[in-house]
């Protein structure tokens, strides 16, 4: 639920508070009207003090119009606070269910640094682990080139050593001055 939608619901409920506080007040002053008036001979009193047959009709529906509208305020009345009373419920069910995913939300957001910290140690630790193998490697190469420049020394050497002219021993034939 949105912070809208709480809102909005919560303005419903203010107002139909105050609908249900001015209903209330005027049925308690309607009743105590009736409380005065409640006495059935003062009633009939009333309808028979009239001048005319139809003033007495008149006042008889007066009466019977007014026991009405106070039945149908007090069961307005009651509908509103049954429905005050489900909106109230909802809304508080709305906060919690609001409340929940904020928890949860909340909870992801720390997995979710976690794993970012966890994920930097890592990268730190890659590039640590990178730099000490391209520095082995560096020292690798250094050794192949240094054994490369050996084998060349040599084969210069050896091709020099080789690469002589040939004398003539004291038998008379021509040799070499290195053996193959």
């Amino acid at each position: 639920m949105t912070d809208q939608h709480i809102e909005t619901m919560e303005s419903e409920i203010s107002s139909q508070q105050a609908k249900l506080d001015t209903l209330k007040k005027e049925y308690a002053q309607l009743m105590y009207l009736t409380y005065w008036r409640n006495n059935s001979h003062e009633k009939l009193m009333f309808i028979l003090s009239a001048q005319t047959l139809g003033q007495s009709y008149r006042r008889l529906r007066y009466l019977q119009e007014f026991s009405n509208y106070r039945k149908e305020q007090a069961i307005e009345i009651q509908s509103l606070t049954a429905d005050l009373n489900l909106k109230l419920e909802e809304l508080k069910q709305q906060k919690a269910e609001r409340e929940m995913i904020l928890q949860v939300q909340e909870n992801e957001n720390k997995q979710l640094i976690s794993q970012k910290n966890n994920q930097q140690v890592l990268v730190s630790d890659l590039k640590k682990k990178e730099k000490d193998l391209l520095a082995q490697l560096k020292a690798q190469q250094k050794q192949m080139d240094n054994l490369n420049n050996r084998r060349r020394k040599k084969k210069s050497r050896g091709k020099t050593i080789g690469g002589r002219k040939k004398k003539s021993c004291c038998c008379g034939k021509n040799t070499s001055a290195v053996s193959h």
